[in-house]
C-alpha cells in the first residue's frame, strides 16, 4: 500500500497540484515505496522554510518551467534542504529568481 500525499499537509500545499507531472522524482519514490520518514522530514523542511523564507516563489518559479525534468526536480530538493539547514542556523534565508545567467540560489 503506498502512501498519499494528502497525509502530509506541506508536500501536498506545494507539490499537490503538480505530482502527477512529475516524474521518477524522489516525492512520488517516497509515495509508492511507504518512504514515510524522508517525506515527514520533506514536510518539516517545508512548514518551516514556509514561515521563515520564499520558498513558495522559489517552487512556483520551478513549476512553471519544467517540474517533469528529473534534474531541476532534485536541484530544487537540493535548494530546500540547504536552505532549511541555513534557517534552523538561524540565518535568514531567501531564494533568488534565476536569471538568464548564472546566478546564485539564495542569499
Amino acid at each position: 500500500m503506498s502512501l498519499n500525499i494528502t497525509n502530509f499537509k506541506n508536500i501536498n500545499y506545494f507539490f499537490g497540484d503538480a505530482i502527477e507531472k512529475m516524474k521518477d522524482d524522489p516525492i512520488n519514490h517516497c509515495l509508492k515505496k511507504n518512504v514515510e520518514w524522508a517525506l515527514r522530514r520533506f514536510d518539516l523542511m517545508l512548514r518551516c522554510l514556509a514561515i521563515k523564507s520564499n520558498v513558495k516563489e522559489l517552487i512556483d518559479e520551478y513549476k512553471k518551467n519544467q517540474l517533469n525534468d528529473q534534474n531541476r526536480i532534485y536541484s530544487l530538493i537540493s535548494e530546500i534542504r540547504a536552505g532549511f539547514s541555513l534557517s534552523k542556523m538561524n540565518f535568514s534565508v531567501e531564494y533568488l529568481k534565476e536569471g538568464n545567467k548564472k546566478t546564485p540560489d539564495m542569499k
